[in-house]
């Protein structure tokens, strides 16, 4: 396996494959062909160790059920990456927070189950960022399933439990919340929606098991 890699391997295409859907009366980006060279950053994220990237609770999951962590890269040199992001604040009428490092670093989520997946009646405990969500897919190989779930609230305690942010004490769901909208996991594709919206990866079997599900995330 090549473990040595260059900038060039995480350089994003200098033009994409742009599609909307309007949902709850705001649009959803779909762009498709992101990086140059996915796969190349795809063979990098399975050689990294899963690291937390939050504290461990006593009642939290992570690292018993399974392993949910996150790896930083700095790919701002890349311009590409920051005329993407530039096309999508400004196209939702967003100002980035001058004291925040723009274009962010490049944030990879990892996650990958420990223990079965509870039965088919159960999703990953949603949850709110309450700004605007970049998702971009780099898993080349585990169907269009495994994408990110909107949900819709059925229950006067939703809210509250959006507060209490369970993903990691109490991370399977059955009540509460109805999955609304279902967005597939298309490789090298990303999509863009208000974070606002409660919403978590979608996880549905132990296909995970096996392989790390990797995404790439940022927020406005």
């Amino acid at each position: 396996m090549n473990s040595f890699y260059t900038l060039e391997d995480f350089a994003f295409n200098s033009s994409w494959k742009v599609g909307m859907l309007n949902y709850r009366d705001h649009p959803i980006l779909f762009i498709d062909d992101v990086y140059k060279h996915p796969l190349r950053v795809y063979g990098y994220l399975k050689q990294c160790p899963i690291r937390s990237h939050k504290g461990i609770s006593d009642d939290s999951k992570n690292g018993k059920w399974f392993y949910d962590g996150q790896h930083y890269v700095n790919n701002k040199w890349d311009p590409c990456r920051e005329k993407l992001f530039d096309k999508i604040i400004d196209f939702y009428h967003i100002t980035p927070d001058p004291k925040a490092e723009y274009p962010p670093l490049s944030m990879y989520n990892q996650f990958r189950l420990i223990e079965n997946h509870p039965g088919q009646d159960y999703f990953f405990s949603p949850h709110i960022d309450n700004k605007l969500n970049l998702c971009l897919y780099l898993n080349p190989d585990c169907g269009g399933s495994s994408g990110t779930t909107i949900y819709w609230p059925t229950s006067e305690n939703a809210e509250e439990m959006l507060g209490r942010n369970t993903e990691h004490s109490d991370p399977w769901m059955n009540t509460m919340y109805r999955p609304e909208l279902s967005i597939i996991s298309k490789f090298n594709s990303m999509v863009v929606f208000p974070g606002q919206w409660p919403h978590g990866q979608t996880i549905i079997d132990n296909r995970f098991k096996e392989k790390t599900r990797f995404t790439e995330v940022a927020f406005f």
